[in-house]
């Protein structure tokens, strides 16, 4: 309760017309007065506060809320009031707001239902309601004739917010002792027996830790150094596998030839195709070709008859292709072993563009694992000239040295 000057500061519309108050206004006051009453007859202290208008509201926890939360930091009057009610007594509180006030607080915090969560507990969020919708309903005059008052002067706190606690203060000082006892047994442990410990052997100990020190210092120093110059390497060798990469791209996608630069990486070359005098024949089945090989439609840039025309059905000049794309060309050249399993691509095979050194290179181990198969003698002179039983057949500059001898083992072989 508010004593009389607070209550005119406060209240001043009430103090001016004070006068006897109702009949169930009288029965709680009588209640609050017979409780705090002293025997010279103080009373009447509480009744003088309240006038035939006001609405008394006994609860202990909005009679210290609405008494000082205009007294001290809100801060302080939630935590003291969150120390000292119950939960129990917030949600009781906060439920009188909602019975006395209806639809005054509507759409405010106080109706709302609270949930403890990991963060706080739902009284923590309760009480900062009830605050605020006190602050609420005084700022639009609402609290004018509204009287908040506490029958069990037990559950009031004996400190405001801002005065010196006693319990925390008596907390604290446990926890001083516990943490001075646990200093004093440390010590005691360390001093339990002095004659084993000297300032001898604790130079001791500090020249061998510093020593150690400076090894692990030094061994540091070694390890570092020793990184550096691995990184050094690697980026040296770094650089040296990417000039490698570069030459190996170039080699694989232009090849120098006797005309000059050549890009074959997206050159592939048809054999078996039928001659015909019509360009459009043979196209169709390229087109035909490609598309079984590599199981969709592929667009072609370019594509020629190598050599001239011959009308001997038996000899068919090859076809070189150039597709749109180096991606197109691995998916061709990856699928082409379908066409044998195709009774219109039976005879038709398909290879890799390659540069003439290759194509020599690959000519020669086949004529020479051919003539180890037969058991015949065969090598390989400094020039590039391989030589089966003492006859010269392949040559890397020149080529079939003599293709009749050739001829004749390939028929042999037949």
């Amino acid at each position: 309760m508010l004593c009389e000057s607070c209550e005119s500061f406060r209240f001043p519309a009430i103090s001016n017309t004070r006068a006897a108050k109702n009949t169930k206004s009288a029965g709680k006051m009588s209640t609050t007065a017979s409780s705090s009453a002293s025997p010279t007859g103080d009373s009447g202290n509480v009744s003088d506060t309240v006038d035939s208008h006001s609405r008394v509201i006994v609860n202990e926890l909005l009679a210290y809320v609405g008494h000082y939360r205009n007294r001290s930091p809100r801060d302080a009057v939630l935590r003291v009031a969150n120390w000292f009610f119950s939960p129990t007594e917030i949600a009781a509180a906060k439920k009188c707001l909602v019975d006395e006030f209806g639809q005054l607080v509507a759409g405010t915090p106080v109706v709302t239902d609270r949930r403890s969560t990991t963060t706080r507990p739902a009284h923590e969020a309760e009480l900062e309601d009830i605050v605020s919708t006190i602050d609420c309903l005084d700022t639009r005059n609402n609290l004018n004739n509204v009287v908040f008052a506490a029958v069990n002067l037990s559950r009031l706190p004996s400190f405001g917010p801002e005065e010196t606690n006693i319990c925390s203060v008596a907390d604290k000082q446990l926890q001083i002792s516990n943490t001075v006892d646990q200093l004093s047994h440390t010590v005691g442990m360390l001093c339990s027996d002095p004659q084993k410990i000297s300032s001898a052997d604790i130079c001791t100990d500090v020249k061998a830790c510093l020593t150690a020190i400076g090894k692990v210092d030094t061994s540091v120093a070694a390890v570092q150094s020793k990184l550096n110059d691995i990184g050094t390497l690697s980026v040296q060798l770094q650089q040296k596998v990417d000039s490698m990469q570069c030459s190996m791209q170039r080699s694989t996608n232009v090849t120098t030839g006797g005309g000059g630069a050549v890009d074959r990486s997206r050159n592939i070359v048809f054999y078996g195709v039928a001659e015909n005098r019509d360009p459009d024949t043979w196209r169709n089945v390229i087109f035909r070709g490609l598309e079984s090989a590599a199981g969709r439609v592929i667009e072609i840039e370019d594509a020629i008859r190598l050599g001239r025309f011959n009308n001997d059905t038996r000899k068919q000049r090859p076809i070189l292709v150039k597709l749109k794309s180096i991606w197109d060309r691995r998916l061709v050249l990856s699928g082409a072993y379908k066409l044998r399993d195709t009774e219109e691509f039976e005879h038709i095979f398909i290879k890799a563009d390659e540069s003439p050194e290759t194509r020599k290179q690959k000519t020669m181990e086949r004529l020479k694992k051919k003539a180890e198969n037969r058991g015949e003698t065969v090598s390989v002179t400094n020039d590039g000239v391989l030589v089966i039983d003492n006859i010269p057949v392949f040559s890397m500059q020149r080529g079939f040295v003599n293709r009749r001898v050739n001829g004749n083992r390939d028929n042999q072989d037949g």
